[in-house]
C-alpha cells in the first residue's frame, strides 16, 4: 500500500503503512456502495487519515510499550528487556475445558516443561501468525499481559520490519474496565477511533471489522469480578462470532 508516499505531511512509514490500511478501508466501502473508488476519497480525509494514525501509534505505544521495573526510577522500553518466549508442543488442551481448569492443567504441567518431546519450537510471533484465536493461561504475574504487549506492538510496525505478517490494526479492551461499561465491543472501537479523530471512525469500524482489519486484544479476564466473569465471556464469544474474521 502506497497511497499517502507523495503526502506533503511527515510522518513514520508505520503511520504511513496505518494510514493506507484506513484508507483502503474506506475506499473498499465506497466501492461496495456507489461504485466508486479512489474519487471519492478527498485529500483531506487521506491527510485526517495519515495524522490519526501517527497519533494512534504515538498513544499506543505510551500507553503499552513501556514496562515499570522494580529498582528502576523510570519505566523501560518494552522492546528493550523482553525476551522472547520460545513455545514447544507440550501436550493439547480441550476446548470443552473452563478457563480455571485450563489454569490448573497448566500449573500442573509448570514443573515437567523438560518431559516435553517435540524438538520444535515456536515464537510467540509465529503462533500468532497461524492461529487466529489464542488464548494465554498463567498465574497472575506470569507475564501475560507483557505478551499480549509484545504481539501488540509487532503489529504496529511497518512491515518489512516485522515479523507479523497479518495487515490490522490492534485494538486492547481491559476486561475489568469493560465489565464496567454498558457499551458493546463495536461501540468501544468507534470511541476509541473516534478520540484519534480517525475519519468517518463509525464507518471504517463496522467496515473493518467486517474485512478482518483488527488485531482484538483481550486482556485482564481474571481481574473481572466472578459475577461479571461469564457476561463477558458471552459477550466476547457473540463478538467473535459475529465478526470471525478479525
Amino acid at each position: 500500500m502506497s497511497n499517502l508516499k507523495n503526502s506533503s505531511l511527515s510522518i513514520s512509514a508505520e503511520a504511513r503503512f496505518l494510514a493506507d490500511l484506513i484508507i483502503s478501508v474506506l475506499e473498499n466501502k465506497e466501492k461496495r456502495f456507489l461504485g466508486l473508488f479512489k474519487k471519492r476519497i478527498k485529500s483531506q480525509t487521506r491527510q485526517t487519515a495519515a495524522a490519526a494514525a501517527e497519533a494512534y501509534i504515538t498513544k499506543f505505544r505510551e500507553r503499552h510499550g513501556k514496562l515499570k521495573v522494580l529498582g528502576m526510577s523510570k519505566p523501560v522500553s518494552l522492546d528493550s528487556v523482553y525476551v522472547p518466549i520460545r513455545f514447544t508442543e507440550a501436550g493439547k488442551i480441550s476446548d470443552s475445558m473452563s478457563l480455571e481448569d485450563m489454569e490448573r492443567a497448566c500449573r500442573a504441567r509448570k514443573g515437567h516443561r523438560a518431559l516435553a518431546t517435540t524438538t520444535s519450537s515456536k515464537t510467540a510471533i509465529d503462533v500468532v501468525n497461524n492461529v487466529q484465536y489464542l488464548s494465554i493461561i498463567g498465574a497472575p504475574g506470569s507475564g501475560k499481559t507483557t505478551l499480549l504487549r509484545k504481539i501488540a506492538l509487532e503489529a504496529l510496525k511497518y512491515d518489512q520490519e516485522a515479523g507479523f505478517r497479518h495487515v490490522c490494526i490492534p485494538l486492547w479492551f481491559d476486561l475489568k474496565k469493560i465489565a464496567e461499561d454498558n457499551r458493546n465491543f463495536q461501540q468501544y472501537i468507534e470511541k476509541e477511533l473516534d478520540n484519534f479523530d480517525f475519519p468517518e471512525s463509525a464507518e471504517f469500524t463496522k467496515h473493518g471489522l467486517k474485512e478482518g482489519r483488527f488485531l482484538i486484544l483481550f486482556d485482564g479476564l481474571d481481574e473481572v469480578p466472578s459475577s461479571e466473569k461469564d457476561k463477558i465471556v458471552d459477550k466476547i464469544e457473540n463478538f467473535i462470532e459475529r465478526y470471525d474474521r478479525n
